[in-house]
């Protein structure tokens, strides 16, 4: 299946994934954490799951991400949300049901140090923080 837009490294897509206790299937938000270069039309997608559900106080594995009434005109969210850096998945391009915007650069950079963080992983680097839109 083609994309109805380009994947890339940031970009909120609409798949079906499962909640993050691996339960109940579903289509879900998620940016694509794989770098532009490394995506081909096979490529499995690694992504990062989006919940409209925000705890207080936000937990250190969340980013918020920047929404709109309606639609924000970067990301194309419109509710109050944010990625769950531990929240990751794999998918086949052929899940993909829908491409939205883009993550901005600043908050892309804190998804990548924070899923390489519960990996137990270092930050990113510079090249790989570089291709945030």
């Amino acid at each position: 299946m083609p994309f109805p837009q380009r994947p890339e490294h940031g970009r909120i897509v609409w798949v079906e994934i499962a909640d993050p206790q691996s339960r109940n299937p579903k289509r879900r938000p998620a940016v694509i954490l794989n770098r532009t270069a490394d995506i081909a039309q096979d490529t499995l997608l690694e992504v990062v799951g989006i919940t409209t559900r925000l705890p207080r106080p936000l937990p250190p594995d969340h980013v918020l991400l920047p929404w709109a009434r309606g639609k924000h005109p970067r990301t194309g969210l419109s509710a109050p949300c944010a990625a769950v850096c531990t929240w990751l998945a794999v998918v086949e391009p052929s899940r993909v049901l829908e491409c939205a915007g883009l993550v901005p650069s600043k908050q892309l950079e804190q998804i990548l140090i924070r899923v390489a963080a519960a990996r137990g992983e270092t930050s990113p680097s510079p090249e790989e923080s570089a291709e945030s839109p």
